[in-house]
């Protein structure tokens, strides 16, 4: 307390414990730091160091496949291989990651068949102008006959 007469302070500090439980309004118990649940367990259980070792060892076949696929020629073989590896790849992440790897492995797949399909679009699209400017629609689709503009 305060002394009128020779201003001098005497302050008490009354430690309280403050706990998790009593900051939340909802009446909810927190989980102290450890995690959200079992897919958060699964996860942060992995061993992160095998699942490095085994996506270099994906990217090294990877690598070896182009190398092949540039050396003989065969770019539907490589294609297949190819996607055979995604396949792989998002089978791991399945097996490894859960719920995130099913997210990613469709992700993924969402993102590969839309740009495959603005590819195409524009492919068809070139060709059709192509196929107008050789003069094949004017002359009843063949070079030879039908009627000349």
């Amino acid at each position: 307390m305060a002394s009128a007469n020779t201003l001098v302070h005497e302050f008490r500090v009354v430690p309280q414990e403050v706990t998790v439980e009593s900051q939340k309004s909802d009446g909810k118990k927190l989980n102290k730091g450890t995690g959200r649940g079992a897919n958060y367990r699964s996860i942060h259980e992995i061993n992160f160091t095998s699942v490095a070792k085994l996506g270099l060892g994906l990217r090294q076949v990877r690598m070896a496949n182009e190398l092949v696929g540039n050396y003989s020629g065969d770019r539907l073989t490589q294609r297949q291989v190819q996607t055979a590896l995604t396949f792989a790849q998002y089978g791991v992440g399945i097996a490894v990651a859960g719920p995130i790897g099913v997210a990613y492995a469709a992700g993924d797949l969402a993102y590969r068949g839309i740009n495959y399909q603005i590819k195409r679009t524009r492919e068809n699209q070139v060709s059709s102008f192509i196929k107008d400017l050789s003069g094949n629609n004017a002359r009843n689709h063949s070079r030879t006959s039908g009627l000349k503009i």
